[in-house]
């Protein structure tokens, strides 16, 4: 007997799906406005044009507003924000900062608390200069100059830091220009994660220094403001000078000095130039009338000396002042023989300009 027998193949197919999972990735991005390493730096520099009537030497910028946008952008291989969480803060004066958390003053007056400058590699900047600023970003109200976390668990893939508000203070006024000064202001961070749990989740964290760039550019020098006279000597006989280097006739005389309000005590330097022999570096006014044997001396009665012309000699001291300042300066003008030849009668005339500077 013959006996066929059949067998039945079932084939069974597994199907090996992996799961999905989600990827993120964040970068900082050079467009944009705070970005360390941004160049050209036309949207967030502040350049400063000081002047001596500025009242505590604040200088503001109450309507500047930088708007980084997306200075962290983070995306999702999903393509859409559904389960992604995020925390981002923004930590003042952190990182590479060189902004001196530890050194803040209001100064009298201002109303504001300002941060020491430091390690810029200026001199100037880092000896006298101080920052105040807000900060925030496009979905919270202002924040003062202080370590804040400005969004938390946001829903958002991009990350905005704007400033505004940014406020000056300077101790002293440079007397050459500052350019292109760096100032890190702190360091954003952002912590992007999926929570969707069936898609196993991923996470990152990125973050940023965000830096603004401070040019000064220092006010002109300053003559300050003397008024016009004339000092008349009285007659005297010839025979008042009787020999070579003899005076007479001493008249006492002030110049007043009005100076611009100054930020802080200032040293005034003045110099007298003869009008009738502008390279005279002698103690004597050249007199028009030469044959007279006769010029004019005239003494510093304050420092009780000759004054020599083409030469700074010390008129005063200004004050810290919020207005103009009256520096006087005291004189005395004298007849003075200028050798042992005879005296001749005649007028004596003499001009001298003064001039008053300060740095």
């Amino acid at each position: 007997m013959k006996i066929n027998m059949g067998f039945s193949l079932f084939l069974i197919i597994f199907s090996f799906c992996s799961t999905t999972h989600a990827k993120l990735t964040c970068q900082g991005q050079l467009s944009s406005y705070l970005h360390a390493d941004r160049s050209p730096h036309i949207y967030n520099t502040f350049s400063v044009d000081m002047n001596y009537k500025d009242s505590h030497n604040i200088y503001d910028f109450y309507s500047y507003e930088i708007k980084s946008k997306n200075l962290i952008n983070c995306t999702s291989d999903l393509g859409v924000s559904t389960g992604v969480g995020k925390i981002s803060k923004f930590n003042a004066f952190a990182g590479n900062s060189n902004i001196d958390s530890s050194r803040s003053t209001s100064f009298d007056g201002t109303g504001y608390l300002f941060f020491k400058i430091k390690n810029t590699g200026n001199e100037f900047i880092d000896n006298h200069a101080y920052i105040s600023f807000w900060f925030k970003d496009d979905l919270t109200a202002w924040l003062g100059t202080k370590d804040f976390i400005i969004n938390s668990n946001l829903i958002n893939f991009g990350q905005d830091l704007n400033i505004t508000q940014v406020r000056f203070y300077f101790t002293d006024i440079p007397t050459t220009s500052i350019h292109n000064i760096p100032i890190n202001i702190g360091v954003l961070t952002v912590n992007m994660r999926d929570r969707t749990a069936a898609l196993g989740g991923s996470e990152v964290t990125i973050s940023q220094e965000t830096k603004i760039w401070l040019n000064v550019n220092p006010a002109p020098i300053k003559t300050c403001e003397i008024d016009n006279q004339t000092v008349t000597l009285p007659s005297i006989p010839d025979i008042a000078l009787n020999g070579a280097g003899a005076e007479a006739g001493a008249t006492a005389f002030s110049v007043v000095a009005k100076c611009n309000p100054q930020g802080v005590a200032r040293t005034l330097t003045g110099m007298m130039i003869d009008n009738n022999q502008v390279d005279n570096t002698s103690f004597v006014l050249k007199n028009t009338n030469t044959e007279s044997n006769v010029g004019i001396k005239v003494q510093d009665t304050d420092l009780n000396r000759p004054v020599y012309y083409n030469a700074g000699f010390n008129f005063g001291t200004t004050t810290n002042s919020k207005t103009y300042v009256f520096i006087t300066k005291n004189f005395r003008a004298s007849y003075y023989k200028l050798s042992s030849d005879p005296t001749l009668a005649g007028l004596v005339n003499s001009q001298a300009i003064i001039s008053v500077s300060y740095p």
